[in-house]
C-alpha cells in the first residue's frame, strides 16, 4: 500500500475569527481525503511493520504549509491539523523572534522542511554556505523531514520565480546526482526526500519514474510525492498517473 501523508499548500485566508480558520481546515481535509479516495489511496495511520523506512519518513497525518500570519492562532490555540510545513528559504534568515515563535509552534506540532532553491541537478557546486544555513534550521526546528526538488536548473535565492528545469533520464545524470545527494545528506546528517517536478525530464534510458525510483534507491534518499505535478504531468503528457 502506498503510505502518505498529505500537506496543503495553498495559501489560506485571513480571518478574524479562530472558528472561521478551524472551519476551513476541516474542509480543507474533508477536500484532500475525497480526492485521494477518488484515486483508490488507501491510508495507513501506523507505519508497515519491519519497514526500515517508516523510521526515517513517519506517517504523520494531514498538514498545512505555515504561513507567517498564522503563528498567532497557532500559538494561541491546536487546530485540527497534524503537522506543519515551512518552506526552508523563508525561514532561513528569519529574525530571532520569529524563530522563537516556530520553536514554540515545534513544541505542538511536528514540522517539515521544504526548500526551493537546492538545486541537486544543477552544473554549479553544491553552495555550502546554503547547506550551512539549512542545517542551522534543521538543528534548530528538528524536522521530521528535509526535502526540495529532483530537478537541475541555477540555484536563484530569493528569486521572484525558481529555475526548475527537467534533467535529462540518463546514467549519466545519476551519476552526477548521486554523490550531490549523499553529500547534502552527511552535511544535513539526515535523509533528504526529492519532489516530483510536472516534467521529471526529456525521454531518455529510464521512464520518468524509474528514473526518480533509481535517483532514490542508489543515493538512499526518499521521494516527496507532488500528486497535482503528477496529475498534470500526466493530462499534458497522456499518461495515466495510477500506472506510475
Amino acid at each position: 500500500p502506498l503510505r502518505l501523508c498529505v500537506c496543503a499548500t495553498r495559501p489560506l485566508p485571513q480571518f478574524p475569527r479562530q472558528a472561521m480558520v478551524t472551519a476551513l481546515l476541516q474542509a480543507e481535509t474533508v477536500r484532500q481525503r475525497a480526492l485521494f479516495q477518488a484515486f483508490g489511496v488507501r491510508f495507513e495511520v501506523e507505519p508497515m511493520a519491519g519497514s526500515a523506512r517508516s523510521a526515517k519518513y513517519p506517517f504523520l497525518g494531514f498538514g498545512l504549509r505555515l504561513q507567517r500570519e498564522y503563528l498567532p492562532t497557532l500559538l494561541e490555540q491546536r487546530l485540527p491539523v497534524d503537522w506543519l510545513e515551512i518552506i526552508s528559504d523563508s525561514w532561513m534568515n528569519a529574525e530571532s523572534a520569529e524563530l522563537d515563535q516556530l520553536e514554540r509552534i515545534r513544541e505542538r506540532y511536528p514540522l517539515a522542511m521544504h526548500g526551493l532553491t537546492l538545486a541537486i541537478g544543477g552544473s554549479a557546486p553544491l553552495d555550502q554556505d546554503y547547506l550551512r544555513r539549512l542545517n542551522d534550521l534543521a538543528e534548530r526546528v528538528r524536522p521530521a523531514w528535509i526535502s526540495d526538488h529532483l530537478c537541475g536548473g541555477a540555484r536563484a535565492e530569493g528569486a521572484a520565480r525558481y529555475d526548475m528545469q527537467p534533467l535529462p533520464r540518463t546514467e549519466r545524470t545519476l551519476a552526477h546526482l548521486v554523490p550531490r545527494i549523499r553529500q547534502v545528506q552527511e552535511t544535513l546528517g539526515r535523509p533528504l526526500l526529492l519532489e516530483n517536478i510536472p516534467s521529471l525530464g526529456a525521454a531518455g534510458e529510464f521512464g520518468e519514474w524509474e528514473f526518480a525510483a533509481a535517483v532514490a534507491q542508489r543515493s538512499d534518499s526518499g521521494i516527496l510525492l507532488d500528486i497535482d505535478n503528477l496529475y498534470f504531468g500526466g493530462i499534458s503528457r497522456e499518461f495515466d498517473p495510477m500506472e506510475c
